[in-house]
């Protein structure tokens, strides 16, 4: 192989990733749990069931989802946050700064699965673990 052609190769597997996960891989209704990490540092955090509207973003590659917690059957608006598949993660990020708390929320679609948690920052530590099911497509 020439250096220009293993150059191609290292910049296609390193910078690629948006081709290999598409916004449709995440684009939907989703629902399940969102649980705490039990520890002192995270003794505001509630275990809750969770809903997640995830649609394509304005940007391309970006997905934005309005995040909901059930209370009493009934859906709870939480907030709304901007994904972008990041290769290194192997997983869809997105970052919430708050007066109180800064997280960074990742995801991991599997099929109809998805799998996610939420970190704080800087500390990196995990305060929820959340997983859930795909309820509706786009």
């Amino acid at each position: 192989m020439t250096a220009d052609v293993l150059m191609l190769s290292w910049l296609l597997a390193t910078q690629g990733g948006a081709a290999d996960h598409p916004a449709s891989e995440l684009v939907g209704r989703w629902r399940g749990t969102s649980i705490c990490t039990k520890a002192d540092w995270n003794a505001a955090c509630h275990d809750e069931e969770a809903l997640y509207d995830f649609k394509e973003g304005a940007a391309p590659g970006h997905v934005v989802s309005k995040g909901y917690k059930i209370v009493n059957g009934k859906p709870e608006y939480m907030g709304d946050l901007d994904f972008a598949y990041d290769q290194a993660a192997r997983a869809w990020i997105a970052e919430y700064a708050g007066p109180r708390v800064q997280t960074r929320w990742l995801f991991e679609p599997h099929g109809d699965d998805l799998n996610g948690r939420a970190v704080a920052l800087p500390s990196m530590r995990v305060a929820r673990t959340i997983h859930m099911a795909r309820q509706t497509s786009r």
